[in-house]
């Protein structure tokens, strides 16, 4: 699988600098502001040890050439605990997102859509507050992103956009375990996100 993304990311990224020598336009430069609601899936600590995550984030993009461009993203979200016995003694759980992505961006002119792919990694820190001993337990992770909006331009100017659209976070942290089982359980996680929010182009 990691290969296999990996592959994915090198080959999008040559398409993009091949399109950057062939063709020259103006920059698109874009901030999004956003509401995210983060569901844990699968066989893992957060599936089973969290509830949904809700939050807000923040984007920037750039546009430059044959709809090819890059960007990043800063996320913050909340979740409680749903069971103990899984995710321990701990209070306020808090997942921030720090990610770069590569962007392709195709628009369907006069009708106002437009769509967005992403592929892209980052850093997933999970906080959470100790129950008994007011501590904070910390987990660092490297993440793989996968993601995609529909947009709908709502101002004449075109510089307003509203948008939706999922997003598949693969995390993986270091974490040892004699048990190789129960590292994979405590290490890895999968987060389906749904995003909500506005664009602002310039």
């Amino acid at each position: 699988m990691m290969r296999k993304y990996l592959l994915f990311l090198m080959i999008l990224a040559l398409s993009f600098f091949n399109a950057q020598e062939s063709v020259k336009q103006k920059a698109r430069f874009s901030i999004d502001l956003k509401g995210n609601l983060g569901i844990p899936i699968g066989d893992n600590f957060m599936a089973d040890g969290l509830k949904t995550f809700g939050g807000y984030g923040l984007g920037f993009q750039a546009i430059f050439v044959k709809d090819f461009g890059l960007g990043g993203e800063f996320n913050q979200m909340f979740s409680n605990v749903k069971d103990v016995s899984v995710f321990g003694a701990l209070q306020d759980p808090r997942l921030t997102d720090f990610s770069f992505y590569l962007i392709y961006l195709h628009s369907f002119g006069d009708s106002g859509f437009d769509v967005e792919a992403k592929a892209g990694i980052g850093t997933l820190f999970l906080r959470s507050e100790s129950v008994d001993w007011g501590d904070r337990f910390r987990q660092y992770g490297n993440q793989y992103i996968l993601s995609g909006k529909i947009l709908y331009t709502i101002s004449k100017s075109n510089n307003v956009q509203v948008f939706f659209g999922p997003k598949i976070y693969f995390f993986d942290s270091d974490i040892n375990f004699e048990n190789k089982k129960l590292e994979r359980y405590y290490s890895n996680a999968t987060i389906v996100n749904l995003n909500l929010g506005f664009r602002f182009n310039f």
